[in-house]
């Protein structure tokens, strides 16, 4: 580990980087994998040792902000975490970090694909019958979904704002389309767009709110709660739901065609790595000076 990062725990779950040298300015960043620094040590991230961990911390867009800032850098992400994670470790961040010693706290948020989170732990919790009741598609789960979270990232920036902290909340996404509502998301270009800009791809909007198949793997319980409804303690099958079997089958089906569209794109793009078959596709050292460049510029605006 270099000598200059610590660990920063918030729970007793995570231990995360932390640059502390006594700056009157903190950058903290929120996210997944991509934010840790995914494939920037060229190894399996559970495997890490000392001088993978220095690749990592050298190149990761955070510790790059930190330093055109002249700040200290907090890191609150972790490989394979959801949006529901990230609200919540914004909320503990709000709730329980010591900000006195800064005049500036500036969180970078971005945001992981959609629906990680559904019915874990880190889910805002709904009667999910009642959630689902009314969607036709799963394009509107996934945009309630994120509704939902977005809510909460939102109530989380108020109750900042209430304890008057000296903190300026920038909201992005990693991958190249988003399904927020209008004026959530307050950059204007996503991680992967601009990685995309500097390969000089050109990028087509299909809908794709996800690249991975986790969470495709658990879309068959929008039957379960779209399809039924509950009757005091008794479950009734509804006569006509609104996202019938088939229905769903064929958007399922529809789904991993473009996921996998968007997988051969960001596969051979020369600013996502490829390690392995099962760690590839964040972005290399350049997509995070890529991205370190583009925040910047946003938060000296």
């Amino acid at each position: 580990m270099p000598a200059q990062f610590s660990t920063y725990n918030l729970d007793e779950k995570y231990s995360f980087d932390f640059l502390k040298e006594g700056k009157d300015i903190l950058v903290v960043t929120i996210g997944d994998s991509w934010t840790w620094g995914g494939g920037l040590n060229g190894t399996d991230p559970k495997v890490e040792d000392d001088f993978q961990k220095t690749l990592r911390l050298n190149e990761v867009y955070g510790a790059k902000v930190a330093k055109a800032l002249d700040a200290d850098f907090l890191n609150l992400s972790a490989p394979g975490e959801s949006n529901g994670w990230i609200a919540n470790y914004f909320e503990k961040l709000v709730d329980d970090f010591d900000f006195s010693p800064y005049k500036k706290v500036f969180v970078v948020i971005t945001m992981s694909e959609v629906a990680r989170e559904w019915m874990d732990e880190n889910d805002v919790e709904v009667d999910y019958y009642n959630f689902c009741a009314d969607i036709k598609s799963i394009d509107d789960f996934f945009a309630k979904q994120s509704e939902k979270i977005s809510n909460k990232v939102i109530e989380i920036e108020q109750k900042a704002k209430q304890k008057n902290l000296p903190m300026v909340v920038l909201k992005s996404i990693a991958f190249v389309e988003d399904n927020y509502p209008k004026g959530f998301v307050n950059v204007d270009k996503t991680w992967q767009e601009c990685l995309l800009d500097a390969d000089n791809k050109k990028y087509e909007k299909f809908g794709l709110y996800l690249c991975q198949t986790a969470v495709v793997e658990k879309l068959h319980w929008l039957l379960e709660y779209n399809n039924h409804y509950y009757v005091g303690n008794k479950k009734v099958k509804r006569d006509n739901p609104t996202l019938p079997e088939e229905t769903f089958k064929i958007q399922r089906l529809g789904l991993l065609d473009k996921i996998d569209k968007f997988n051969y794109l960001i596969y051979n793009s020369n600013t996502n790595t490829w390690i392995s078959e099962v760690n590839r596709g964040h972005p290399t050292a350049t997509g995070h000076t890529i991205w370190a460049n583009y925040i910047i510029g946003k938060l000296d605006k």
